[in-house]
């Protein structure tokens, strides 16, 4: 998946298992289920749910406009 070495920075943040093993998949989530949401699993939703909130992706997609436009104004574009 995608963002998963930006969002597991540590062991603790949670784990990832092998694709296409189910029983494995199982296992981790009845792990987390019966120890809980560590403090460092914690931070890292936290952290995960502001980088990548609505409202800041939508904001950095209107600087990137912002900054394709006017580079296409400084070179002369119309």
């Amino acid at each position: 998946v995608g963002a998963v070495a930006e969002v597991l920075v540590t062991p603790a943040a949670g784990g990832v298992v092998a694709p296409g093993n189910p029983e494995e998949l199982a296992r981790a989530i009845e792990d987390q289920l019966a120890t809980g949401a560590t403090p460092e699993a914690r931070a890292a939703r936290a952290a995960t749910a502001e980088r990548f909130s609505l409202a800041r992706r939508a904001a950095e997609h209107v600087d990137l406009y912002r900054d394709v436009l006017s580079e296409h104004a400084r070179a002369g574009g119309h």
